[in-house]
């Protein structure tokens, strides 16, 4: 159980699950080694500041040819309210001449394949929400990302799915969904493909740029790009996340060869993390547009590229503490 202890954010609400060294099958019938698993109904932003799982990000990407406006992530625009985890968009700073954002990732960067869930709404003040984006990707590179957006310049109930660089589809939610509905978003990445989920409702499938690099796992609400919107928002667009569940593998070696030892030894059943199976879509889920992401002028990493400045980056060090722990 070492490993799975070492997973658990300080201070945050602990995982169900009790002992689960060899892995975590999910309902499509994929196991996997690790778990993150995230509960805000019992925490404070204090105790996610200080979280060995989750980093807060803090920079400023620049104006470029696809960003009209720089994009702000700031700590200040992260919060955690009524069991929720609030990351906000704020209405466009002229005295900046910036969009505040917020962001929060692993701080693991050897996640290689996964099962990835997150449970979010979108909740606009006003019409003037226009030109915001809600991310939830897994990211290595600007070659190597899977990305599910909503975009608020488009349709409430559409959502995007894509492969970096350029597998991407504008889709329907099923079943009648909006952005303001408390939706599970979810896809799995394996070596074959990757797979995107909507309240368990199989919404898109890719065997197309699958990503083969390790990397961490993101969530974000931000503005400032073409791809967002322009002009960009005049209020606050806010993503309110209540769980998030990880379920993956490592690309370390020797993680991956304590981790079979683990399992040998105390042979303890697999967790079964899913309490249903895969549900219907009861309407159409009709595809919108099919495109390259050259066609959209869209930035890169994760809707973020252009230049960088005034960064306070400290994943690599996080990261590095963070499997020294898994591994002793």
């Amino acid at each position: 159980m070492h490993h799975v202890r070492n997973l658990l954010s300080i201070g945050l609400v602990p995982a169900v699950y009790a002992a689960c060294e060899c892995g975590y099958k999910t309902n499509t019938g994929d196991v996997f080694q690790y778990a993150i698993t995230t509960d805000f109904s019992n925490t404070d932003i204090a105790s996610f500041r200080n979280s060995s799982d989750w980093n807060i990000r803090s920079i400023v990407f620049g104006n470029s040819a696809s960003r009209p406006y720089a994009t702000n992530y700031t700590t200040s625009n992260v919060d955690i309210s009524n069991g929720s985890l609030l990351l906000t968009c704020s209405a466009y700073d002229s005295a900046s001449q910036s969009v505040p954002s917020a962001e929060i990732g692993t701080n693991r960067t050897d996640i290689l394949h996964g099962s990835f869930r997150a449970t979010y709404k979108v909740v606009q003040k006003n019409s003037g929400g226009a030109g915001a984006v809600s991310g939830f990707f897994f990211y290595a590179n600007d070659n190597q990302e899977v990305d599910i957006e909503l975009l608020t310049r488009e349709d409430a109930r559409s959502v995007t799915f894509t492969n970096q660089p350029d597998a991407t589809k504008d889709m329907y939610l099923p079943n009648q969904l909006t952005h303001s509905d408390l939706n599970d978003y979810r896809f799995d990445w394996t070596a074959d493909h990757t797979k995107f989920y909507v309240n368990n409702v199989l919404s898109d499938s890719k065997t197309t740029d699958i990503p083969t690099k390790n990397g961490s796992l993101m969530l974000n609400m931000w503005g400032g790009s073409t791809f967002a919107g322009n002009p960009p928002p005049s209020s606050d667009v806010t993503m309110s996340v209540s769980t998030i569940h990880l379920y993956f593998n490592t690309s370390a070696a020797h993680l991956s060869k304590n981790w079979a030892k683990t399992c040998a030894k105390n042979k303890n059943a697999i967790c079964n993390v899913d309490s249903q199976g895969l549900q219907s879509n009861t309407t159409s889920t009709a595809t919108i547009s099919s495109t390259t992401l050259s066609s959209l002028g869209r930035p890169r990493r994760g809707g973020q590229g252009g230049k960088k400045f005034g960064h306070h980056f400290k994943w690599a060090a996080a990261a590095g503490a963070t499997l020294a722990n898994i591994d002793g």
